[in-house]
């Protein structure tokens, strides 16, 4: 598909799409949105930048932060919308990331670091020793899953494909019907 806008942006409008056409269905879903930023080249909107350079930062750290910023903002858009649809107390959020504190975006430090070193203060609370139950929970989930599924992942004497299938098909739906344009839905 074809799309127009930042990245951030459209995996949060297509998934909030996706949720809203199973929203109804009597069953739980999974939604797995994945980000790709903070991640360099550091390019986020001209608004979530433009504000991190109002405050004096270079271009390439106000790229960062205007990422994380628009992840923000992205995640509240689609708790606005769980919240809208009655689905938030029946939701259960994860946020992960790979990259906290990192010194590229800021230009030096360390994960989990501020960057003079010491252990980030934004880290107060530690839901783990709030919630055992539920982490018993999912610790438990995990290793079941884990347990079934790493046999699977063991595939060494599978034949490689002589091609790479992946570019194959996008050159023969280039041939045949192109590539559509996304048009974002009404969310």
């Amino acid at each position: 598909m074809k799309t127009h806008g930042f990245c951030i942006d459209v995996f949060f409008t297509a998934a909030m799409d996706w949720i809203k056409c199973v929203k109804g269905e009597d069953r739980p879903f999974f939604a797995y949105i994945v980000t790709n930023a903070p991640h360099g080249p550091f390019i986020a909107p001209p608004e979530n930048v433009r504000r991190f350079t109002d405050l004096g930062f270079g271009q390439r750290q106000a790229g960062f932060y205007g990422m994380i910023e628009n992840i923000d903002h992205n995640v509240g858009r689609l708790m606005g919308r769980l919240k809208a649809w009655n689905l938030l107390p029946n939701t259960l959020i994860i946020f992960m990331s790979d990259n906290g504190m990192t010194g590229n975006g800021a230009g030096r430090g360390v994960l989990g670091q501020t960057p003079d070193g010491k252990k980030d203060p934004g880290q107060t609370v530690n839901v783990i020793d709030e919630h055992t139950e539920v982490v018993k929970r999912m610790r438990a989930a995990y290793d079941a899953w884990w347990k079934e599924t790493r046999p699977l992942m063991v595939n060494e004497d599978a034949a490689m494909s002589p091609t790479r299938p992946f570019h194959e098909l996008y050159r023969k739906q280039m041939e045949t019907i192109g590539i559509p344009e996304w048009k974002p839905p009404a969310i």
